[in-house]
């Protein structure tokens, strides 16, 4: 009797033990998605502000291109004369 008791017992720590180790695999899991996520959400920003950049030197650039067609080489009355 006692020793179906005891083996109750270990069966149930067992069990505890085992939902634990589980806990604790789903707990690493879910960390190590969100690592991911985190790391993923990095690149994602670095990549925006990439894009960023090259979007305002392209702006910068065709500023210039048209700095460049608003000033005349020459101005107007020297060709005149």
């Amino acid at each position: 009797m006692q020793q179906q008791q005891q083996q109750a017992q270990y069966m149930e720590e067992m069990g505890m033990q085992q939902q634990q180790v589980e806990f604790e695999h789903a707990h690493a899991h879910a960390r190590e998605m969100e690592m991911q996520m985190q790391a993923h959400q990095m690149e994602e920003m670095q990549r925006e502000m990439q894009q960023q950049q090259q979007f305002e030197e392209m702006v910068k650039f065709e500023a210039q291109g048209q700095q460049a067609l608003l000033t005349p080489p020459l101005p107007m009355p020297l060709i005149m004369e």
